[in-house]
């Protein structure tokens, strides 16, 4: 387990923390690159993601990526129907869905993208302040609601798999 958060955070002036996770898997006798990105909420942060991405593509030819773990947390309110409208979120998965679109189109053996997370949850960071969660979850009651966000990941996953 190799872990380049320092190495990335300095060489991207501290706006990009990547951990990488550099697995052997015997079985194929291939290297697979894990990818955990967090990124600032910011076009900047975008073009950080694709630039890397296809650096690493590039750098690596023929490498299995997998993104496991790319989100950002949000103040996320109901309104009065109960539907949460995140579009910072939204805005955000959409510009990096398409920054790994990007990378792939150049070359990257990019093979997976898993957004983070599925339901809100207790952060080491931020405790119970922040929302990361595609689902929001009311934690007095434990309902858990879809937000705008899960439905636009959804979505893409639903129209990507059909082309």
């Amino acid at each position: 387990y190799v872990t380049g958060g320092d190495f990335v955070s300095t060489l991207f002036g501290g706006a990009l923390g990547v951990g990488l996770a550099v697995l052997g898997a015997l079985f194929n006798a291939f290297i697979v690159l894990v990818l955990t990105l967090y990124f600032l909420s910011s076009l900047e942060s975008t073009k950080k993601a694709l630039d890397l991405l296809t650096r690493l593509g590039r750098d690596y030819p023929g490498l299995p990526m997998y993104i496991t773990e790319n989100g950002s947390a949000f103040d996320d309110d109901p309104d009065s129907s109960g539907f949460v409208r995140d579009d910072g979120r939204t805005a955000y998965l959409a510009s990096h869905i398409a920054a790994v679109a990007a990378a792939r189109q150049a070359g990257a053996d990019l093979r997976g993208y898993f957004a983070w997370s599925l339901l809100d949850n207790f952060e080491w960071a931020y405790g119970y302040a922040k929302r990361f969660g595609l689902i929001r979850v009311d934690y007095e009651t434990q309902q858990r609601t879809i937000k705008q966000s899960g439905y636009f990941y959804r979505d893409t996953v639903r129209r990507v798999r059909g082309s």
